[in-house]
């Protein structure tokens, strides 16, 4: 399934492609491993033997060309494999000249169709499998772990004075996980845990949270220091199939459109269930006043 019309304009697409190359090196060396000969599918040790380049290296740059669909992702005697694309594989090489040329990148048209306010390109095209579920988005009160909260009325504050330290120990005793969860600047998420049940069934879940550090209503850009958070939240988490964001005061729709489409991304790529959602400062308030003794440090 494709959001935007992929083969609308061929330099657009081509400029596009080049554009994600150039953002890093090891996307370009997956690119030309997967490319290279013609064979059309490639699997990961195979990537792995090309271009010398370990697992984790390989499996992240892959997402990163699944999730902006220059090639689609598989599976080949157990393991994960890369096919090409039709369009990219014809176009190869004036994709990675591009891709090496930061001057001749910069003459590329581009798509102004799919750029937002900001002047950003935001593209999301994905691949689905058969399997294909659409992703879901939940609120607090859709999470079988945190039913309590139910009976706690919506009319709260927009912003809550508790650290993110003390809200995350919190939230970790209402669904009772007990595992150590440090910060630090490479982190995919701030909290993973298999622990949380939604329509009875327990789901593995991946937490960013924002504390009062964060000013202001957020947005994509306050979230990491290169505005990529929710994307390491959603693709690099390599096993979670819920994903949250939580911050003391208002979140801005731009998060939820950014939570949206990634997830999506990532139900088309894995093929299961995947469920999204947003935690503001009124249902931190809610969650708080519903589990007093889990946040009494609070």
């Amino acid at each position: 399934m494709e959001v935007s019309d992929a083969r609308s304009n061929k330099d657009e697409q081509i400029g596009h492609a080049a554009e994600e190359l150039a953002r890093s090196r090891l996307r370009k060396q997956v690119f030309e491993a997967i490319y290279h000969g013609k064979r059309q599918v490639k699997k990961r040790s195979e990537i792995e033997r090309a271009t010398g380049l370990n697992n984790k290296q390989v499996l992240d740059a892959g997402r990163a060309l699944v999730g902006n669909g220059l090639v689609t992702q598989e599976k080949v005697d157990g393991e994960v494999a890369y096919r090409k694309d039709a369009f990219y594989k014809e176009h190869k090489n004036r994709i990675l000249q591009l891709a090496n040329n930061p001057e001749q990148l910069a003459q590329q048209p581009r798509n102004s169709a799919r750029r937002g306010t900001s002047g950003k390109e935001v593209v999301f095209r994905v691949a689905a499998t058969p399997a294909f579920k659409p992703p879901v988005r939940v609120t607090i009160d859709d999470i079988d772990s945190f039913s309590a909260v139910r009976a706690i009325g919506g009319a709260q504050p927009r912003r809550v004075q508790i650290s993110e330290t003390a809200f995350k120990q919190g939230f970790q005793a209402v669904i009772g996980e007990t595992g150590e969860f440090k910060d630090w600047g490479g982190e995919v998420n701030d909290l993973s845990s298999s622990r949380v049940r939604i329509g009875g069934k327990r789901r593995p879940m991946a937490v960013a949270f924002k504390g009062p550090g964060t000013t202001g209503k957020l947005t994509p850009k306050k979230m990491g220091a290169n505005g990529d958070q929710i994307q390491r939240l959603v693709l690099n988490s390599e096993a979670d199939d819920v994903f949250l964001v939580q911050y003391v005061g208002e979140i801005s729709d731009s998060v939820v459109t950014q939570l949206a489409g990634l997830s999506l991304a990532r139900a088309a790529e894995t093929g299961r269930q995947i469920y999204y959602g947003v935690i503001d400062g009124q249902d931190t308030s809610r969650l708080i006043q519903a589990y007093p003794t889990e946040f009494c440090g609070s």
